[in-house]
């Protein structure tokens, strides 16, 4: 019983190893990723997008990568912009109703 313990223990060490190792190589691989991008460019939605546009074809080198995570940054700027301008108008248009129906009551 003490032998098959200790095969299935060092079999279970053996994939814990193995998945350590996988662990590593893709840290060194992460690292020499970020060593050629910017420090602008280290976010995780950052990275994260860049590495879709690679693993989708739409960029095939970092700096296509870049230009289209400027581009894409810039339309969420857009949008939320857009969004905010949205808000204010409602509420002003709110407030204008609040100050109608207030001047009605008196």
């Amino acid at each position: 019983m003490g032998i098959i313990l200790s095969k299935k223990s060092r079999a279970k060490s053996k994939a814990t190893e193995q998945k350590f190792d996988e662990e590593i190589v893709q840290l060194i691989q992460d690292a020499k990723v970020l060593k050629i991008l910017p420090t602008d460019y280290w976010s995780p939605v950052a990275l994260e997008y860049m590495i879709d546009l690679l693993d989708k074809g739409r960029a095939t080198a970092w700096a296509q990568c870049a230009d289209k995570y400027e581009e894409q940054v810039h339309r969420w700027a857009l949008e939320t912009n857009t969004a905010e301008a949205a808000r204010y108008a409602e509420s002003a248009s709110q407030a204008a109703t609040w100050a109608a129906l207030g001047a009605w009551l008196r």
